[in-house]
């Protein structure tokens, strides 16, 4: 069901020296069933022949990709990361997106947070004051027609610091004097 095929030739009448070709043409609609399937070709004349081809029909699937996939992040910053869902084999169904497991201190939200591929979806990353400096691992999810995928970031939360410094670096200062 959801298959047609067409020959360009039909019937096909070979040269006494020469073999004859026709190009078949297999069209699958929506209502095709995902599948591997063995197709019979069958040459009836004087002779009959037959050859067979196999016919893989691929689940409809998406795929999920982040931009960039790592980032340096301080504690009170916020990142925008661009979160990309793409169609494969004819995926229409709606995904939705999300971050599960997160660390403490860490926030999300995505804008759109669902859509139908192909979408892109801007994800804000949040560090609050309870996030700890380290190197974590942030999944991002998508999730819809029974499909799950995943991908993920790395981000590289910094120990909080500074910096010291003095202008002018050395000084020359007579006994009796200051500066």
């Amino acid at each position: 069901t959801g298959v047609s095929t067409n020959f360009s030739v039909n019937p096909i009448t070979p040269p006494s020296d020469a073999s004859a070709s026709s190009i078949l043409t297999i069209a699958v609609n929506s209502s095709a069933t995902p599948g591997t399937y063995t197709l019979t070709i069958n040459g009836t004349g004087s002779l009959t022949r037959t050859t067979t081809i196999h016919l893989t029909i691929p689940t409809p699937d998406f795929s999920l990709t982040a931009a960039p996939t790592s980032l340096t992040a301080t504690v009170g910053s916020s990142h925008n990361i661009t979160v990309t869902v793409n169609s494969l084999q004819g995926f229409t169904d709606t995904v939705t997106l999300s971050t599960p497991n997160l660390p403490t201190g860490f926030s999300s939200a995505f804008v759109p947070q669902q859509g139908t591929p192909k979408f892109n979806s801007i994800l804000t990353l949040s560090l609050n004051s309870s996030a700890t400096p380290g190197t974590y691992t942030i999944t991002i999810q998508g999730t819809g027609g029974g499909v799950t995928h995943n991908t993920t970031i790395t981000v590289y939360v910094l120990t909080p610091d500074f910096t010291i410094s003095a202008v002018p670096s050395s000084l020359t200062i007579f006994i009796g004097s200051s500066e």
